[in-house]
């Protein structure tokens, strides 16, 4: 590390790759530094990040860094067609760019259907002052996300990009995973601390959860990088590429999970519960056209992905059975607010919105292309961009393309 006017330089290096972490798959999966997920990044807010990330794979590749201002660096946004070409296969590219604004981030591939492969990984920027600070002694970061049996660009993308799909549905996941695990594979293990802040990432290509830990409330801290007034529920929701992050405090636990009470154990339920309004078919009992059955993975979706916490070291799992109903809880909102609408900034906002000058009206609708194909369009523009299957050249073609030619945001408003 290098300290420099705007704070420390931090320099680190990831390996884009292929690996195989489950000997019971054949799937590959795209990883930074052969993990799955990837390493955690931290940096203090101001910092310097200066990160090499070298293409091993045999296909472009590219890393957006999710929630990062990227002030003055939009060139090193990883938005191909964007802000900058792919890279190339066996080529390396180095990002620099400042920590800010700090919170719960996250980085992931911007290409080739590559994070719901597996490419991405956690991206924390501390404030050297947190605001809740006070309210908890240890951190614990959990990423969920969809799983598919399927290569997402090679595999599943022809089925869900073609005439025969007449509905547009989106590919259906097979499972749910959290920092890489299935379903009560995944246990967190604490000894020393009783008031743990979790950080929630929704790296999901498709699903949204509700969340929740069985006998506790859980007090809300921060939203999408925005740090908040502690706000007591009993679960929240989270959509795709969302954070939150919310803190438990186990002398808070419902007394029916301690020694005197009739569920007495050491070790409880952390709960992901898919929302299945948000699936376009009955994803309990779909099985897709392109879908071949295969074990040890689910042959239908189970909506209810459960992780383990575990007290005192233990490693212990829950004396009881998930499927018991769990206690209501007192002083929280939820059902009320489970989209946390009602949480609100810790640090106000004095500063009046400006009035605007000009207005813009977009309307977003999916329609059938001349192909036959449904895709998304605002204001009758939808996006292509055929950098995101080029090579790096001397001189690049123009990235932000489409059926015109002409910048987007130029024929939105005109």
């Amino acid at each position: 590390m290098n300290t420099t006017t705007n704070g420390v330089e931090i320099n680190l290096t990831l390996y884009i790759d292929t690996i195989y972490p489950y000997g019971t798959s054949n799937k590959a999966i795209i990883s930074a530094n052969y993990s799955f997920p990837g390493p955690l990044i931290e940096a203090y807010e101001g910092d310097i990040l200066v990160i090499r990330v070298i293409n091993q794979l045999d296909v472009p590749t590219t890393m957006h860094w999710h929630g990062l201002y990227q002030t003055t660096t939009p060139d090193m946004d990883g938005a191909v067609g964007i802000t900058q070409c792919a890279i190339a296969p066996k080529n390396e590219m180095i990002y620099k760019f400042k920590a800010e604004p700090a919170g719960t981030a996250w980085y992931h591939g911007h290409l080739l259907e590559q994070y719901t492969d597996g490419l991405y990984g956690p991206l924390i920027i501390h404030q050297r002052n947190e605001p809740n600070q006070d309210k908890y002694d240890s951190e614990q970061v959990l990423m969920v996300a969809d799983w598919y049996n399927l290569q997402a660009h090679t595999q599943l993308l022809p089925w869900y990009l073609n005439p025969n799909n007449t509905d547009g549905n989106e590919p259906s996941p097979d499972a749910t995973v959290v920092n890489g695990k299935f379903t009560q594979a995944l246990t967190i293990s604490i000894s020393n601390s009783s008031r743990i802040r979790f950080r929630v990432i929704n790296t999901a290509a498709f699903s949204m959860y509700n969340v929740s830990i069985d006998g506790l409330p859980l007090h809300i801290i921060e939203l999408d990088q925005v740090d908040t007034l502690p706000y007591t529920v009993n679960s929240f929701n989270i959509n795709v590429a969302q954070r939150v992050s919310f803190y438990i405090d186990l002398s808070e636990l419902s007394v029916q999970y301690t020694a005197s009470g009739n569920l007495s154990t050491n070790a409880i339920y952390i709960r992901f519960q898919a929302m299945l309004s948000m699936y376009p078919v009955d994803i309990l009992n779909y099985i897709p056209p392109y879908e071949q059955q295969r074990y040890p993975y689910p042959t239908f979706f189970n909506p209810l992905y459960l992780a383990i916490l575990s007290f005192n070291g233990t490693n212990s799992t829950p004396s009881y059975s998930a499927s018991l109903a769990t206690p209501t809880l007192q002083n929280t909102v939820t059902p009320i607010d489970t989209n946390i609408l009602a949480a609100r900034p810790f640090y106000q906002n004095t500063t009046e919105i400006p009035n605007a000058t000009y207005y813009l009206g977009l309307i977003i609708v999916f329609n059938t292309s001349t192909n036959g194909i449904n895709y998304a369009y605002l204001n009758n523009v939808t996006y292509s961009s055929d950098a995101n299957y080029m090579s790096m050249t001397p001189a690049p073609t123009q990235g932000i393309t489409s059926d015109e030619y002409a910048p987007l945001l130029h024929q939105m408003v005109t």
